[in-house]
């Protein structure tokens, strides 16, 4: 009896521990469930051969059909999908084999792997220019099943310098060639893994009219030198062109893009980019980020494309002119420093994005309070030189010398520009030790170079050598005579 409770005991555990999903949703011959705001076809319960996936299904507009949704409806002869739907997943009418006719949306962006495995468009070789070039023994190119020896040739096996592929209704479902291919004209997707493992494609010639390029599409291609992404192209998949190793020369559009992780990971562009720590950026864009804290743009960036800035802050020059709504991970506590007036600023409005113009950093300021007082110097004096995680903000408010750094020589000029170091009435001697030395003459360059009006009037006493009411280079000099001539 207690194995017995400790059985039931365990399994109602098990029970507590998995998680609880939700409820199938269905609505006429459609298992759907929901998903931010809008529906995924999960499953077909139909008998129908003509099959019609809705734009919209119980209020929802219908976004994608998810992997296997169809898979194995053998009675299904041809599928209409609706203007709306996005996405098909993996292997979503794999095994379908009557289906002999796809309609798909302008409004496609993904096509998955497999996604018409083993269905009448896919085992019709007619399809083939293999087939085309070389019928069977009959002459017919619908039914050719092997090769000039007569031995039985699969349809998916079929590579030997020979061009094959496959498109469904302006989809490259799949293709296999050798030195270059000209994707045919009107194609607006190429197919999760499409080209995967193309290890002689040399080039590829892509068409105006294509607006996303698969998961995985090219990987492995190794011997593929070159690509032009059209400016159509909205979306580059992840791992696009992973291990494309021989590929040295890619344009990107015009624009960000939405561009998937690894997408040009151990591309020749990749291995022979410099300082990848600082970012990766191909043709004017930065595709991503070399810090997870903070992200310091190149100058001359043109375009920020998704993801590229995994980071809390980034600081974007004037030059950036187009930046991708997925380009921040988050927008929860994110900041962007910028110029008033620019791309950056507009995008940061538009995504509720807290937004620091760089021209209006005050110096010292360091707690950004609108003034400069002794909480600033406290704050100063705890930071390190080394504390390369100090937002660019504070960098620039707490660098008093303006020498690039931020260091003790800064909470000193701070110090002296806030109090008087002590009694000291000499002129020249900014540390108020009493004497003049060259510690003095290095402090007032400081203070000079950092471009600082001086109001207090003991320290206006000081560093005012040449007694015109200012603090400027020729006190430096007079200052830097005397030290001379002592």
């Amino acid at each position: 009896m207690k194995k017995l409770i400790s059985v039931i005991l365990a399994a109602v555990t098990l029970c507590a521990a998995m998680p609880v999903l939700p409820a199938a949703l269905s609505a006429g011959n459609f298992t759907y469930r929901a998903e931010n705001s809008s529906a995924v076809i999960t499953g077909y319960t139909g008998s129908s051969a003509n099959v019609t996936v809705p734009s919209q299904i119980a209020g929802l507009n219908v976004s994608a059909v998810e992997s296997r949704a169809f898979y194995g409806k053998t009675s299904i002869t041809s599928i209409t999908v609706s203007q709306g739907v996005e996405a098909i997943g993996d292997s979503a009418f794999e095994n379908c084999v009557s289906l002999a006719s796809v309609k798909l949306p302008s409004t496609i962006k993904s096509v998955g792997e497999n996604a018409f495995l083993n269905t009448k468009i896919y085992n019709d070789k007619s399809n083939a220019e293999y087939w085309k070039q070389h019928p069977d023994s009959s002459g017919s190119i619908d039914t050719g099943s092997s090769d000039q020896t007569g031995a039985e040739v699969a349809w998916e096996d079929i590579v030997g310098g020979n061009l094959d592929y496959l498109y469904v209704d302006g989809v490259l479902v799949f293709c296999t060639f050798e030195r270059e291919y000209s994707v045919k004209p009107g194609t607006l997707v190429i197919a999760d893994g499409a080209l995967k493992g193309c290890e002689k494609a040399q080039k590829i010639n892509l068409c105006s009219s294509l607006a996303a390029v698969g998961d995985s599409a090219f990987y492995g291609c190794s011997s593929l030198k070159s690509v032009k992404i059209p400016e159509s192209v909205e979306k580059i998949g992840a791992s696009a062109f992973q291990n494309c190793t021989s590929l040295a020369e890619i344009q990107l559009p015009k624009k960000a893009v939405e561009i998937g992780e690894n997408a040009f990971l151990n591309t020749a562009v990749y291995n022979s980019a410099q300082n990848k720590d600082e970012g990766f950026y191909i043709d004017g864009h930065l595709i991503e980020s070399g810090c997870d804290f903070e992200t310091v743009v190149a100058d001359g960036t043109k375009y920020i494309d998704s993801e590229a800035l995994g980071t809390v802050s980034a600081v974007i020059p004037d030059s950036v002119t187009d930046i991708s709504p997925e380009a921040f991970d988050s927008h929860e506590n994110v900041t962007i420093f910028g110029f008033g007036g620019s791309f950056a600023e507009k995008y940061a409005r538009e995504n509720a994005i807290a937004f620091v113009d760089i021209d209006l950093i005050e110096r010292g300021d360091i707690n950004f309070d609108g003034e400069t007082n002794s909480a600033d110097y406290a704050m100063l004096c705890s930071v390190s030189q080394a504390d390369s995680r100090l937002p660019y903000a504070a960098r620039q408010a707490g660098d008093i010398d303006g020498d690039g750094a931020v260091d003790a020589f800064d909470a000193i000029v701070l110090d002296l520009m806030l109090h008087s170091m002590g009694p000291s009435e000499i002129k020249g001697d900014i540390d108020g030790d009493t004497k003049l030395t060259y510690e003095d003459y290095l402090l007032l360059v400081k203070i000079v170079n950092a471009g600082y009006r001086i109001s207090d009037s003991f320290m206006l006493k000081r560093c005012d050598l040449t007694g015109d009411g200012a603090v400027d280079a020729f006190d430096a000099i007079a200052l830097d005579i005397m030290l001379i001539n002592s």
